[in-house]
């Protein structure tokens, strides 16, 4: 994928972050929400992404990790943990996508696992001031996002 259809995917997955969790849903509206938003990360992906690339088989499923990532950063309850387990879900997409695409021969960068898991650890210093570094938390997430 080109530098700018990333650049594009980061906003497109941007968008729907702040409406996760800003209001109170049942279990199962909110379970509908997630689908609906992996589903539209997974037609952005086709329309916009190179299908031929092995990359792009778990695509979508990074889009939706970064977007829970980010989302976690409108929370007021638990934020901290929710920040680790979501960075975790990443760190897991991204481990196992990379672990798929080795044994078809294809170079990995262990670069972005290596700074979601220091990601993970940083955010625990900071449980007694969350929103003082949500922007530089936020700006750690994109620039993991399109550098690598």
């Amino acid at each position: 994928m080109t530098p700018i259809m990333n650049s594009l995917a980061c906003l497109f997955a941007l968008l729907p972050s702040y409406f996760l969790w800003s209001s109170s849903r049942s279990i199962a509206r909110q379970g509908v929400l997630l689908a609906l938003v992996l589903c539209s990360f997974m037609i952005f992906t086709f329309l916009v992404g190179d299908m031929e690339s092995p990359l792009m088989e778990f695509y979508p499923l990074k889009m939706w990790a970064f977007c829970l990532c980010v989302s976690t950063l409108t929370l007021t309850k638990k934020q901290v943990f929710f920040m680790s387990l979501a960075q975790g879900f990443w760190l897991w997409i991204l481990f196992f996508g990379s672990l798929s695409l080795a044994y078809r021969g294809e170079t990995v960068s262990y670069l972005s696992m290596i700074l979601l898991l220091a990601g993970i650890l940083f955010v625990q210093f900071f449980k007694n001031k969350p929103k003082e570094i949500s922007l530089g938390i936020l700006i750690y997430w994109v620039g993991i996002w399109m550098l690598f």
